[in-house]
Parts: structure tokens; C-alpha cells; sequence
């Protein structure tokens, strides 16, 4: 974290991943609770030496008067675990910096892994838990604390033996088409084509070989809907299709597990809408080597990863619903759950840690998921060969959520656009004022508190750098705040 980015942070103010605390000569007794915080969110930043004026959102660059004073209090107190669970910092996140003739001590705090959270203070995770939410840090209530003690344990939840349940349980027309399909996939000589049905599901891990009892991976993927929100009683799958992006609600399809008629199970769900998510794809005419036509694109394979995907990782104990979204020319996968892995590092691939195991394993038995943490670095690949914005993963707290968006066009058709379109902007532009402009140039119509909420910044400081922008002549308002839209004037030049 250099100089520079110091100043622009001041620029921008708090946010979901900066805090800054006033220090003057001791360590603020709220920044282990914003360490916790970041621990267990998404990482952020955290600068000592800065004061905010709530009143006003106005930073002012303070200093410390002893910064390697301070800097030695924190080491000897973020490794006492009386006081705090886990250090998850090496001596390179942690810098002091001197801007102006003051110092300050930048802190970069990560995603602490799931196998350390939570991480808490004063020795007690239960009071002493926190999150992050906007701008600030709020403490977890105790089945928030659970969830997290029970996303380290090791055993994951798919594993866990029904003893409610058995293979009774079981509905034999979804094992049925599953079966179907695995002997399409391995071939008619795979060993498992021979076994009944009780043995394939003890060798799937669908049923525990011992009690004979499910586990919840097999209830899961082949029971009945009335029985799994026994167990989880948040459970609901929802599949949406819209035409008309005019009327943002009036679904010409949609598909529940409350729905009457079938299963509502994770493999039924799988196949009444997959073909459904596929079928508006263009396909280019193409032959085999048998001069068969090829009705199959590597864009189909990625909608394919994405939904099982989204099945496979899905905290069924938490609150909320898998939904999966069409449009046109978009597509939204959300469920329940944060990524176990940070997302740039799922992006790059490689790395592997699936929420569920048993259930990741039965999809890629049939070629869905099958490379283990390659998932997203194809699909991201297949959208840059495309050409297409880049793939979108958002995740969200309070309640936990995981979102997956796939817009199949270079433009976002609805308000709330990526930021990851190339512009050209004047070399003297701040990184924020940049993405402003990337959105206005995708949605000229937006209103400032709505690129606030796409850019998880306060809207004093949007409107602060869009002041900027307009003194610059790069952009401009025509029409009235309501009816409205902004014109970019320059986005080439040198703003002058």
C-alpha cells in the first residue's frame, strides 16, 4: 500500500473494505473488533491515523505521534489469544507509511480460511464475533457463530447419516434417470451398471452402508421435497424465465420445489431446467468425425458448471433459496453460503473446497463439476474468447449469499451493470471516478445512489467524485434529476 493509494482512499472515505481509526499515540480499542470483522467477511483495509467526520464524511490525515510504538503494541496483541483467537497476518500486511511529513500503519487484513474462523476476540466467540456490513461492524448472533464453527469442522454436513431415513425414502423415478444418465456418461461396461439399486446408492454415498440409512447428500439429490425441508426447513429451488426485461417480474416460466407433480430433489431440478437454460444458445454448424452435427458449444458446458455449481455449494441450513435466473442474454445463479475460497483465488483456479463433497462427487460422476476448482476459470475464459463482460460473482452477509452472474453480450441490459467495461479515460482520472464512467457510459439514466450500491461506496462520495468529473468537463447532466440522463462529453482526452 503506497502513498498514493493512501490519498485516494481518503478521496473515496470508509467503505465495506477500508476503516480508518483515529491513533493518535495508542491503538484503538475498536480496531481488533474491525479486525474480526474483516477476518470473517471479505478482508479489507484498515489505517491508523485518519480521522473521519461522520457529519460530513470529510477524512483528515492525523498521524501517529509513535508509529513504532503503536506497531509493537499491535504484533504483541493480535498473537496473545487471550485476546485474540488467530493472527492471520504476515509482516508484510502490516506497513507504516509517511505521507506529508506524518505517519500512518496500514493493516491489510485477509479473508481469514474457513478452517480459523471464527475469529473473535476476548476469548469468547460467542460475544466476540464480528462481521462486516457497509461501513460498519456488527457482531454475530449466535447461530451466525455456529454456522462458522460448523463450516471449519472438517466432516462436512452431506456426510451426515438421516437416522429418520432410508432407502424407502428414496424416489425410485429420479434414481432411475439418474442411473440412465450414468450409463450414458461411463458406458454400458462400468462396473456399477450391475449393481442393484441399494448397492449403486451405498457406492454413491447416498446411503450408509452400516445403518442403511441416508445420508443428507442422498436425501438431497434423490428424496422428496416434503422430507428435506424437515431437515433443512429453508430448502426452495427457484427457476425464473422472463422474456420481456420491460416487466421485471412477470416470469413466462418459472419452476418451484414447492410445485406440485414432481420431486422438488437437487438431481430433478438439475434436469427440468437445464435444457431450459441452454435452449436460446447459438450453436454453429459443425460436424464429428462421424459428420454428426455438433449440437453442443463450450458455452453450453459453462451454464451447465454453473448450475451444477450452484447446487453443489449451497449451505442448505442457511436462510434464503437457490434461485436461478434467465433473461435475455443474462443469467443469474444465487445461493445460500459464501465462498469457502476467496474469489480471486477461485477465479484463478486450482483450488478446491466443496461444501458439499458427497453431492459434488454425484454430479461429477456425470461430467458436471468434474474438474475439481476449474469451474469458473472456464467459464471465464470461454466469456473472454467471447468477448463477452466477464463473468460477475458477488457475495453478500447477513444472510450469507453467493450470486453468479452471465450476461452472453458486451453490454449489461440491466441497471445494475459490471464494472469491467474498457474505457479510455483521461490518465489523471482516480480508479473510482474511472469506474463511473464505465457505468454511466452503460446506463446513462442511472441515479447516483444506485452506482453507490454497485460501487459499495456512500453516495456523498459519488456525488463528490461526479462533481469532479462534471468540473472537468468529461461529463454532464441533461434534463431534470428525475427524467435526466448523463452525457460523457470527453473520455479520451486530457479532461481540460
Amino acid at each position: 500500500m503506497d502513498k498514493k493509494s493512501i490519498i485516494e482512499m481518503l478521496s473515496i472515505g470508509e467503505n465495506k473494505e477500508i476503516e480508518f481509526k483515529e491513533s493518535k499515540n495508542k491503538i484503538p480499542k475498536s480496531l481488533w473488533e474491525t479486525y474480526s470483522a474483516f477476518c470473517n467477511s471479505k478482508g479489507g483495509i484498515i489505517v491508523l491515523g485518519i480521522k473521519e467526520n461522520k457529519e460530513n464524511d470529510i477524512c483528515t490525515m492525523e498521524g501517529i505521534e509513535n508509529a513504532n510504538h503503536i506497531l509493537k503494541d499491535f504484533w504483541n496483541t493480535i498473537n496473545n489469544r487471550e485476546k485474540i483467537s488467530v493472527n492471520v497476518l504476515d509482516d508484510e500486511d502490516v506497513k507504516i507509511v509517511d505521507i506529508e511529513g506524518k505517519q500512518v500503519i496500514v493493516i491489510k487484513v485477509p479473508r481469514a480460511n474457513r478452517k480459523n474462523k471464527p475469529v473473535y476476540i476476548n476469548n469468547n466467540p460467542m460475544i466476540g464475533t464480528y462481521k462486516r456490513f457497509h461501513e460498519g461492524d456488527f457482531k454475530c448472533a449466535e447461530y451466525e457463530v455456529k454456522a462458522m464453527i460448523s463450516e471449519a469442522n472438517e466432516k462436512t454436513k452431506d456426510r451426515i447419516i438421516l437416522e429418520e431415513y432410508d432407502i424407502n425414502n428414496i424416489n425410485k423415478e429420479t434414481l432411475k434417470d439418474y442411473r440412465i444418465r450414468f450409463r450414458i456418461h461411463k458406458g454400458e461396461a462400468h462396473e456399477w451398471n450391475k449393481l442393484d439399486d441399494e448397492e449403486f446408492l451405498y457406492m454413491l454415498n447416498a446411503v450408509d452402508r452400516k445403518t442403511k440409512k441416508l445420508t443428507i447428500a442422498g436425501l438431497l439429490m434423490f428424496g422428496q421435497e416434503k422430507d428435506i425441508v424437515e431437515i433443512f426447513p429453508n430448502y426452495f429451488l427457484d427457476y425464473r424465465e422472463v422474456k420481456d426485461d420491460s416487466n421485471m417480474e412477470r416470469w413466462t416460466n418459472r419452476i418451484t420445489s414447492w410445485d406440485d407433480g414432481w420431486t422438488g430433489n437437487l438431481w430433478d431440478f438439475f434436469e427440468k431446467i437445464v435444457n431450459k437454460l441452454t435452449a436460446d444458445i447459438e450453436v454453429p454448424f459443425a460436424l464429428d468425425k462421424d459428420l454428426m452435427r455438433i449440437d453442443d458449444t463450450p458455452v453450453h458446458a459453462c451454464i451447465r458448471e454453473a448450475l451444477s455449481n450452484c447446487l453443489i455449494h449451497t449451505q442448505y441450513d442457511e436462510s434464503g433459496s437457490i434461485v436461478v435466473e434467465k433473461r435475455e442474454n443474462y443469467f443469474k445463479f444465487a445461493n445460500p453460503g459464501n465462498m469457502r475460497i476467496p474469489i480471486e483465488d477461485a477465479l484463478k483456479g486450482g483450488q478446491s473446497d466443496p461444501r458439499n463433497p458427497i453431492l459434488h462427487k454425484m454430479f461429477s460422476h456425470l461430467g458436471y463439476g468434474e474438474r475439481a476448482g476449474s469451474g469458473l476459470p472456464m467459464i471465464n475464459n470461454v466469456w473472454k474468447e467471447k468477448g463477452w463482460i466477464l463473468p460477475e460473482i458477488k457475495e453478500s452477509f447477513n444472510p450469507n449469499r453467493t450470486t453468479l452472474i452471465l450476461i452472453t453480450k458486451s453490454q449489461n441490459p440491466l441497471i445494475n451493470p459490471p464494472i469491467s467495461q474498457p474505457i479510455n479515460p483521461p490518465i489523471d482520472l482516480s480508479e473510482t471516478q474511472q469506474k463511473i464512467i464505465s457505468i454511466l457510459l452503460q446506463n446513462s439514466t442511472i441515479k447516483i445512489d444506485e452506482i453507490a450500491n454497485i460501487l459499495e461506496l456512500k453516495s456523498n462520495t459519488i456525488k463528490k467524485n461526479m462533481k469532479q468529473l462534471k468540473d472537468m468537463k468529461i461529463i454532464e447532466r441533461k434534463g431534470t434529476t428525475r427524467k435526466g440522463e448523463w452525457i460523457i462529453k470527453n473520455n479520451k482526452g486530457s479532461g481540460k
